[in-house]
């Protein structure tokens, strides 16, 4: 894996525009991926909340199984956008391989960052900010939780306040998001984290580039007939 570049400089702006350019480019795929990820997200809500019928855990379960397979899938695919490769939804399993080993980064992560803000909040800050990447390293290198966990210490390390302060533009994006109608989600998600892949290539010392945008219908008028 490439060196972190030391002349690396974390720009919130560049990263955020760089994904709602992408989005805008590639809206069809990731529009279904964000009705996908909605749809996922409201039924296990409807499973987990406060009138969720009982024994309905298993099923809970399952969903939440789905999500992350979703978030995997969301992931490879803001990835292969700042390599410059369209997305390409079909066939999924080349999208979905690794997918154990995503489940238990992602178990990991939100138990130690969650274990963090339960403590103290601070300590769930400086974790999440530690090893925020680690997820995102898994699904594109493969990696092991271990492996994953202390790359992502090493790639974060000095730019902790610029990706804080990353962290609350995202949140920002995606409140706002949220405030229209939840509608705004279906952009503001993939935006976000195409722009997360982004700051990772960054910091990795490799050169992201943005996918050629999907191509537009012909919208010229029909030659008129040979007389």
């Amino acid at each position: 894996m490439s060196a972190t570049s030391t002349r690396y400089t974390l720009n919130v702006s560049q990263a955020l525009e760089f994904g709602w350019k992408a989005t805008l480019g590639h809206l069809r795929p990731l529009l279904l991926l964000g009705a996908v990820g909605a749809l996922l997200s409201l039924l296990h809500g409807g499973l987990t909340g406060k009138n969720a019928p009982p024994g309905v855990w298993p099923l809970a379960l399952v969903v939440q199984l789905a999500q992350l397979a979703w978030s995997l899938v969301l992931v490879r695919t803001a990835l292969g956008l700042v390599e410059g490769h369209a997305p390409r939804l079909s066939p999924i399993e080349p999208l979905l391989r690794g997918f154990i080993p995503f489940v238990l980064i992602s178990f990991v992560f939100g138990l130690l960052v969650g274990v963090g803000f339960v403590l103290l909040v601070v300590p769930g800050v400086l974790l999440a900010l530690r090893f925020g990447y680690a997820p995102m390293l898994v699904a594109d290198t493969g990696l092991s939780v271990g492996d994953a966990l202390r790359e992502s210490a090493r790639l974060t390390q000095g730019f902790r306040g610029g990706l804080f302060a990353f962290g609350l533009a995202m949140v920002a994006v995606n409140v706002l998001g949220a405030l229209a109608l939840g509608l705004g989600l279906l952009l503001s998600v993939p935006t976000t984290v195409i722009a997360a892949a982004y700051v990772l290539r960054g910091l990795q010392g490799r050169e992201p580039r943005r996918a050629m945008p999907e191509p537009t219908a012909n919208v010229l008028p029909p030659a008129a007939p040979a007389h």
